[in-house]
């Protein structure tokens, strides 16, 4: 995660603050994938409250985005096509585009 997407992650939720998440930028950057989603499921107790915190992150960011799911997903540094998979398999539907 870059340092620019943890600051506004951390303004979009309201935490953690910007010192704080310039330390998690850095540990996420140096430990596997496998690792990190270890020790989020130890922290958050099981794999539902996870499911649940990624949940109101994406909701949040598609709010902020106002429904585009590109600038959704540049907000939580990661590309279009991950954040439809995440949002397949957390089973939230895309925003639909409204002609106007």
């Amino acid at each position: 995660m870059r340092a620019t997407a943890a600051k506004r992650i951390a303004a979009e939720t309201g935490y953690p603050s910007p010192p704080v998440a310039r330390s998690l930028s850095h540990f996420f950057r140096s430990h596997s994938e496998a690792t990190l989603a270890t020790m989020l499921r130890e922290t958050f107790g099981s794999a539902e409250a996870l499911d649940s915190f990624e949940r109101t992150l994406i909701a949040r960011a598609l709010s902020a985005a106002r429904g585009n799911v590109a600038e959704a997903a540049r907000r939580l540094a990661t590309d279009r096509a991950n954040l439809y998979r995440r949002m397949r398999r957390l089973g939230l539907e895309p925003p639909r585009n409204v002609a106007g």
